[in-house]
């Protein structure tokens, strides 16, 4: 798995990287390897990233979390608040092996808040706990890029590059100002299961307490009509335990935050 994390933007048409192959100097392509060809992409992806200010923290990081060790390609910032993320993760079906790029966001202050007050036990550095996260294939009409040995990689690399930096990047760069992370997340294109605790938390950073408190609120009640719906068709299913489970856990979530209206100051 390979994550480069670039940082927020204003809104511009992103440069398309290319992947191709070198020449020798008799003319013919030298057929460059799998490892080869990614390497020259994260070269480009660095260039561009340092061309537009960006500052390169390190190259080639591991991070192991629980047993599970995450590789980035690069880490940087632009933007003292915000984190930008894409990363690749990779599926094999033999003879078959594709790769899903997800794009993210993290805000550094909603993810110190939640170390803070909401017990997420998350080890520094944060590169890869995300604010928020999706597939690019949930934006697009396609699954994912696969790979067979044998095939000519350079088109399909290209083309998964290509709807990075036009489709991905975009949406990052978009979501990175949080009053459009807010407006999606208000809008419902940012699936609630994140909303529930996001938005509230947004609206706080963002100085509007009284937008957080509504949100709580309304979400409490979508709990509670939630948890009503599976009562009244089995009291002791499986359902109802899991609806109110969650509504316990909204709950305290809803009181921590609070508490933390009432004592900080935004």
């Amino acid at each position: 798995m390979c994550i480069a994390v670039r940082s927020s933007l204003p809104y511009q048409q992103p440069v398309v990287i290319k992947i191709s192959e070198p020449t020798t100097t008799s003319g013919q392509a030298q057929r460059l390897t799998p490892y080869q060809k990614g390497q020259e992409g994260v070269n480009r992806a660095i260039a561009e990233f340092q061309d537009e200010g960006g500052v390169v923290i390190q190259k080639e990081v591991t991070v192991e979390l629980n047993g599970i060790r995450n590789r980035f390609d690069f880490v940087g910032e632009k933007d003292d608040n915000v984190l930008q993320q894409i990363e690749f993760q990779t599926s094999y079906y033999h003879p078959i092996k594709s790769i899903t790029p997800h794009i993210g966001v993290l805000y550094k202050d909603d993810f110190n808040l939640r170390r803070k007050y909401f017990d997420l036990h998350w080890p520094f550095p944060n590169y890869k706990y995300s604010t928020y996260s999706n597939a690019l294939m949930n934006m697009m009409d396609r699954i994912d890029w696969e790979f067979a040995k044998g095939d000519d990689i350079t088109p399909i690399v290209n083309n998964m590059i290509e709807s990075i930096m036009e489709i991905g990047i975009s949406y990052i760069d978009y979501i990175s100002d949080r009053k459009n992370f807010i407006s999606e997340m208000e809008n419902i294109k940012i699936r609630e299961s994140i909303s529930h605790k996001a938005l509230p938390i947004a609206y706080y950073l963002e100085g509007r307490k009284d937008l957080a408190l509504w949100r709580l609120n309304y979400y409490i009640q979508d709990f509670e009509t939630d948890l009503s719906g599976w009562m009244k068709e089995d009291e002791n299913s499986r359902f109802t335990r899991g609806a109110r489970n969650a509504l316990q856990d909204y709950l305290e979530f809803a009181e921590k935050l609070k508490k933390v209206m009432e004592t900080e100051s935004r």
